[in-house]
């Protein structure tokens, strides 16, 4: 909530081009994700549809995410899904290609 709350969003030293991601534990839903969404784009909304990545075994939450701010252009958002990265982590890796517009 201190990161997304709006005192690191809202300070002066946090300009464009931004990229937010990481495991926050947190569903598409949750308050958190939404209060980053008030400042920030959810990457894998944008493109076309969020993935689950955890567990990385059978996945059925999505609680990892990339989130850019609006100056940023989302061209794709994919969770892959090999067997290699399944082995690898209990989550699995979120990918995303931005442009700057």
């Amino acid at each position: 909530r201190e990161l997304a709350g709006g005192r690191w969003l809202q300070s002066p030293a946090c300009r464009p081009p931004v990229v937010l991601c990481g495991d926050l534990n947190a569903p598409p839903r949750s308050g958190v994700v939404r209060l980053i969404k008030r400042g920030l784009v959810d990457a894998g909304s944008e493109a076309g549809g969020p993935s689950a990545t955890w567990p990385s075994r059978y996945p059925f939450r999505r609680i990892d995410h990339i989130f850019v701010s609006p100056d940023l252009v989302v061209e794709e958002c994919v969770v892959p899904r090999d067997s290699a990265l399944r082995a690898t982590s209990d989550h699995l890796p979120v990918l995303a290609w931005v442009l700057c517009r």
